[in-house]
């Protein structure tokens, strides 16, 4: 039973379908997590089962109204992050890696431009925009 004006229920998106990151930010481990970084720690949470992770990201990006990394194991992972993030309606984008191949020295030119499109969104975030930026960690690299 849903108590009105409950987390919960607030929750609640169209059709009755709970939103999940609406729901996170409610939870006293993220509001403890939104704290670290907003104190300007990084923070790394571990224990994390399937998608668990998206939407912590998602839920402290908005909580906290700034951007937020996610960074992710494999390019795979990178991509589907991003779908399930653009589903459930929250704003992210990828950060996509260069993906040379050994010894290859030639770099795609649209994953270059990619790469720029993202940094420019990022540096000209207006006041409370709050998107996932989502890595795959040979991007960092």
């Amino acid at each position: 039973m849903l108590v009105p004006g409950s987390p919960r229920e607030r929750a609640r998106a169209d059709r009755g379908h709970v939103n999940i990151v609406r729901l996170l930010q409610d939870d006293p481990v993220l509001a403890d997590l939104a704290r670290h970084v907003a104190g300007g720690r990084r923070i790394f949470a571990q224990g994390v089962q399937g998608s668990s992770a998206v939407f912590t990201a998602a839920a402290l990006a908005e909580r906290l109204r700034r951007p937020i990394l996610l960074v992710v194991a494999h390019l795979d992972d990178a991509d589907e992050a991003l779908e399930e993030l653009l589903a459930a309606g929250v704003d992210a984008v990828r950060f996509p890696a260069l993906e040379l191949a050994p010894g290859e020295s030639g770099v795609s030119i649209e994953l270059f431009g990619e790469r720029l499109g993202v940094l420019r969104r990022v540096l000209t975030l207006g006041e409370g925009a709050a998107p996932v930026v989502i890595a795959p960690v040979q991007a960092l690299m």
